[in-house]
């Protein structure tokens, strides 16, 4: 006997994902996880493997808990698929809220889309005073993408 639900599927193609860096995550360049988020480093891009979605236009949100130096997020650039994607902050604060709208053509060949965050510089905690010697760029909490039906 088996239940007859649907919970646990996933249907393709997707429309909208969310990934919790406080988990595992496939991706390349970024520290282990730690209770509020995950540090970008210790090189300048750091990656993220994200399922195929449909063609369409997308709504990027980026919770960041911190950045090591304002400049660090304020120059971050971001790709999706290697294409430049234009993003504003939504919040001067941390956690600041970093959104993202972009058309896309997904490339039939690819099994994932790839989320590429390239920083300018990062700094270590050591060289202000700390044990750790980390090469850090921003702290990120989670990445949600969503198809806007515009």
């Amino acid at each position: 006997k088996g239940g007859g639900g649907q919970s646990g599927r996933i249907s393709y193609p997707l429309r909208g994902i969310s990934v919790d860096l406080r988990d595992e995550i496939p991706g390349d360049n970024w520290y282990y996880a730690e209770i509020d988020g995950r540090w970008a480093g210790p090189g300048l891009t750091s990656t993220l493997q994200l399922p195929k979605m449909e063609d369409g236009q997308y709504q990027l949100d980026l919770d960041v808990v911190d950045a090591m130096a304002p400049e660090i997020l304020d120059t971050m650039e971001l790709l999706i698929n290697e294409q430049p994607i234009v993003w504003e902050r939504l919040a001067e604060d941390y956690p600041a809220l970093l959104r993202a709208r972009f058309t896309t053509q997904a490339t039939s060949n690819n099994k994932y889309w790839s989320l590429a965050f390239r920083f300018k510089h990062n700094i270590s905690p050591k060289d202000h005073g700390s044990d750790d010697d980390r090469q850090l760029a921003i702290r990120l909490r989670s990445v949600t993408l969503l198809r806007c039906d515009d």
